[in-house]
């Protein structure tokens, strides 16, 4: 995700009851995951935001509170 100005997200789900997401970042690349935010994603809706100006991270993984068929879009320009 380095090199790119603009970084957005949509998450959404299949499920019945609402469902949080963590969003975990391993900023050095050694496999240290941290959280840095979570999303409540109602059932029926998405979650559409952005990563803030200057985000860096060697990788970036969700995790579900919940078992769901869920969909995570990341988009970087």
């Amino acid at each position: 995700m380095t090199g790119y100005d603009e970084k957005s997200f949509r998450f959404a789900h299949d499920g019945d009851r609402t469902v949080r997401f963590d969003v975990q970042v391993d900023v050095t690349g050694s496999g240290g995951w941290t959280t840095w935010r979570s999303f409540d994603v109602p059932p029926g809706a998405a979650i559409d935001g952005s990563l803030p100006a200057g985000f860096r991270a060697y990788s970036l993984r969700l995790k579900a509170d919940r078992a769901c068929g869920a969909t995570a879009h990341f988009r970087y320009r």
